[in-house]
Formats: structure tokens, C-alpha cells, sequence
């Protein structure tokens, strides 16, 4: 899990003391919840998601009135809750990527705003380069309500050598599309914006796109 080290470093810190038999108060859950949680936020989880990720995890604790023994006990209680939680709403099953490597495989990444699409594309580009061994990949920016989106971008997939375009519009992108044919390019990733609940106008436009 991609934050299991800054979770346990977060337990570490503010789980210090150690006992002999006790029950985690409101007020030590509030401030290891709060600290996680911006921890999730950091990492591109989208805030009322991860609000409501620690809100549910911290009643599902007091509900148990469990009895720790020791700070370890604590530590590994929470770590092992919030793995469990996330493989609930991940889902427990991966699927290996599949694409055809005799042609040029275009990846669309969807979403709410906030869902983590940047931060995806950024690691499917490394894993195709890395895991795949493809050598030309490019990523796309779509997004041009979020004006870091392509910065965010840029950011993540120059150390790896891995081009980004920003096309905000549909025309630009018709033109990309047209130039991608003369060019040896085997994958490319399209970082769409992000969807707002009930935004028609953002729902038509991802259709064209």
C-alpha cells in the first residue's frame, strides 16, 4: 500500500506513551484521525472522501470499546483497520493490464474531481516504461478547468522521461490525434478533467472527448 509508511510514521508519532491496558479516547482518535487524513488528502484523495473514510474508521473503534494493551497494539490495530478498508473500497481482486503491443494503446482516465486521475497517469506511465518495457509513452493533459493539472503532470512524468502535451480543447486534440499517426508512439495516457456530480456541460464534453 502506497501510504503504509507515512500511516505507521504518523501511529508512531502520535501514539508515543506506552501502558498497560487502556481504551483510545475521543480525543487521541481526533488527532491521529486528522493528521491521516490529511496525509490521504496529500496524496490526491479527494477530501470528503477521505472525511468520511476516518469519520466511519473512528466510530467503527469507539463502537468496540476494545482494550489495548500497549501502544504497539494500537499502532497495529489502526494500520491493519485502514488496509482493510481500503481493500473493501478498492476491491480485494487486481486484473493484469492488457494491451495491444502492435499498435499504439491510448489510455482515457475518468473521474470525479479530485479522484487521483493526475497522480494515476503519472504511475501507469512509469509502470508501462518500467514493467513493460515500452519505450515511447506519452501523457496527454485534458484538463483545462485545473490550471496545475499540467504542471501536476509535467512533474511526474519528466524524471522518466516520458513526454506531456497539454490540449485543452477538442480541436487541439483532433490535431494531436492526427500527428500521433506519424509518429512511433506505443502508449499514451489522457488525463481527463474532473467530473462534477450532475455537470452535464463537463459530461458532454467528456462524451466528444
Amino acid at each position: 500500500m502506497i501510504l503504509s509508511g507515512a500511516i505507521q510514521k504518523i501511529l508512531a508519532k502520535r501514539i508515543k506513551s506506552n501502558f498497560l491496558a487502556k481504551v483510545i479516547g475521543e480525543k487521541e482518535m481526533n488527532l491521529i484521525f486528522e493528521e491521516l487524513r490529511n496525509e490521504f488528502i496529500s496524496a490526491d484523495v479527494n477530501f470528503e472522501v477521505a472525511t468520511e473514510f476516518f469519520r466511519n474508521l473512528k466510530e467503527e473503534i469507539k463502537s468496540e470499546r476494545k482494550i489495548f494493551m500497549g501502544k504497539e497494539e494500537v499502532q497495529l490495530e489502526i494500520y491493519e483497520k485502514i488496509k482493510a478498508k481500503l481493500i473493501e473500497s478498492l476491491g480485494s481482486k487486481s486484473s493484469d493490464l492488457n494491451f495491444n503491443r502492435k499498435r499504439c494503446s491510448k489510455f482515457l482516465l475518468v473521474g470525479v474531481n479530485g479522484s487521483g486521475k493526475t497522480t494515476t497517469a503519472g504511475k501507469l506511465a512509469y509502470t508501462l516504461r518500467e514493467k513493460f518495457g515500452l519505450k515511447n509513452v506519452e501523457t496527454v493533459s485534458l484538463d483545462g478547468n485545473r490550471a496545475a493539472a499540467f504542471q501536476q503532470l509535467q512533474q511526474l512524468v519528466t524524471p522518466i522521461n516520458v513526454k506531456s502535451y497539454f490540449l485543452p480543447e477538442i480541436d487541439n486534440l483532433q490535431q494531436f490525434e492526427e500527428k500521433l499517426k506519424t509518429k512511433d508512439v506505443e502508449a499514451v495516457i489522457y488525463d481527463s478533467g474532473g467530473i462534477i456530480p450532475k455537470d452535464d456541460q463537463g459530461l458532454v464534453h467528456l462524451k466528444n472527448l
